[in-house]
């Protein structure tokens, strides 16, 4: 009797199997499988289930509902072993779940998850070069720690000092400018879980609340005029507020000529009205910040010449292209020289006689604007600007060529290859991306797919982007695990390679399609 009963047990679940697994068709039936959790992915809210040796991909809805013995539970919930019944739709080896229930719970082993208490740094200023940042993370102990200075540098080590605290530096080098960007600490542990948290407080690197872009009479220069324009002009950019104006005083071998200066935010001239004697001049400049910050200037120059005009000269070219500028940003090209002319200036051989408009409050200055579009994309070119007068037209260079104009990525970062799969190839869910990258790069793979079955899945959507390492090779590889196999389905794989100090390369874009 007992053996009959068992066959008759057996009986029942072959055929209940065999009714719920339609074969290979992708023919949409309302079905109720059973089966044991293998894979959770939560991200993208699906679980894998093996039922008998085969692999069926749960897929959750928003409206999905996941029961426990009469109360209500969450994705987050189910653990690896447990056993579920499933209630949905069944499309090719994959159920849309309406209900999931959970049949038994494997016993629960404590494990050790990545857990980040707090993040704080030791930034309370403008951070210049030389000087060292500090972050410190307080976090589950016996993990792997990192953080990422957003716009900036990525992937800095922090070291377990003691348990369960963190800590790590960056010392700022020359050309690092960010505003108002944020800490993004990173834990990785032992059991490959992950967490990340942001900083609170923002910081400054590299812009400094008064920045001197131009200083004339150039310090220890010597001149051939007594009458020379003696200015001084702040850095523009969105991180300087300039200075209190009030608070300027500006003296010249000693003397007090505040009042006959022409004084701005950001530009202090002053035109002696007498000639100014042979020999060394001084000059000593002080004011107060909107911060409240005190800053101050002392230079001198060489006076060796007896006549007594200026006959026409460029003093200085700068621009505020030491950043990448993007579609919408201005460059700003500002001209020092001979008061009373007419001024223009060339991005390289790319952009030609680009007009400048004199100050009338500060004769002699001269600032020209070029909006960045769309179509613009070069880089490393000088900015030259000229000036003409009524006897002669002058020209000069900028010191420093602007970094470029364009997209959002530097053309000095060489795009990661992608070897497999190629451009047009079929693939089988799981698979493989294989590539070539420089070793001290990061890559970013972004891939997003289109099912073709409407009304099963909707259109598509996309996967959360990924961060691989190269080996020292420069080779990387990243597996992809969908959470549901169609046929006909159109992956587009985005691989982007990013550098020490943040800077993008242009896509690699490869298509596939699923088996």
């Amino acid at each position: 009797m007992k053996i009959k009963n068992e066959l008759i047990i057996l009986l029942i679940i072959f055929v209940f199997s065999f009714s719920a697994f339609p074969g290979y068709s992708r023919e949409s039936k309302k079905s109720e499988v059973f089966g044991k959790v293998v894979e959770i992915d939560t991200g993208n809210r699906y679980i894998n289930i093996d039922n008998g040796g085969e692999k069926i991909a749960i897929i959750l809805k928003g409206s999905t509902e996941i029961k426990y013995a009469g109360s209500i539970l969450n994705l987050n919930d189910i653990r690896e072993g447990d056993v579920i019944k499933v209630k949905g739709t069944y499309v090719d080896r994959s159920v849309m779940a309406d209900k999931i229930e959970v049949i038994s719970r494997v016993q629960s082993i404590p494990v050790q998850k990545g857990i980040i208490h707090s993040i704080t740094h030791n930034a309370t200023y403008t951070l210049k070069p030389g000087n060292v940042l500090k972050v410190t993370m307080n976090a589950s102990s016996g993990g792997g720690a990192y953080f990422d200075i957003t716009n900036l540098a990525f992937g800095i080590p922090m070291k377990e000092i003691t348990s369960g605290k963190y800590e790590g530096t960056y010392t700022v080098l020359s050309g690092d400018r960010v505003e108002n960007t944020t800490i993004v600490g990173h834990l990785v542990m032992p059991d490959g879980s992950q967490a990340s948290v942001k900083a609170s407080k923002t910081l400054n690197i590299g812009f400094s609340s008064v920045e001197f872009s131009t200083i004339l009479p150039k310090e220890n220069s010597v001149i051939d005029n007594t009458r020379p324009n003696i200015l001084i002009i702040i850095q523009s950019n969105s991180g300087n507020k300039g200075i209190v104006s009030k608070t300027v005083r500006l003296k010249v071998n000693g003397k007090d000529v505040t009042s006959k200066a022409s004084i701005s935010d950001n530009v202090i001239s002053y035109v002696p009205s007498n000639s100014l004697p042979k020999g060394l001049t001084s000059v000593n400049f002080t004011a107060t910040d909107i911060n409240g910050n005190q800053i101050s200037k002392e230079w001198s120059f060489n006076v060796q010449t007896s006549g007594g005009g200026d006959e026409g000269n460029i003093y200085s070219v700068t621009h505020n292209g030491q950043i990448p500028l993007h579609p919408g940003d201005k460059l700003v090209v500002t001209m020092v020289g001979t008061k009373g002319g007419k001024g223009t200036f060339d991005i390289g051989s790319y952009k030609k006689g680009i007009n400048m408009k004199e100050d009338k409050n500060n004769p002699g200055v001269y600032t020209g604007e070029y909006a960045v579009t769309k179509r613009d994309s070069v880089d490393n070119l000088y900015i030259y600007c000229y000036l003409q007068l009524s006897n002669k037209t002058i020209n000069k260079a900028s010191n420093e060529p602007l970094v470029s104009l364009g997209p959002y990525y530097s053309s000095y970062v060489l795009q990661p290859e992608i070897i497999d799969p190629k451009n047009g190839d079929n693939v089988n869910t799981p698979f493989i991306i294989r590539g070539n990258t420089r070793r001290e790069y990061k890559v970013e793979i972004k891939i997003s797919y289109v099912f073709p079955i409407i009304g099963v899945l909707g259109t598509g959507g996309e996967l959360q982007a990924k961060v691989v390492m190269p080996d020292d090779d420069g080779y990387f590889e990243h597996k992809v695990n969908l959470p549901v196999a169609v046929s006909g389905t159109k992956y587009t794989i985005k691989a982007v390679s990013i550098d020490k100090s943040g800077k993008r390369s242009s896509e690699t874009i490869v298509t596939v399609t699923q088996k």
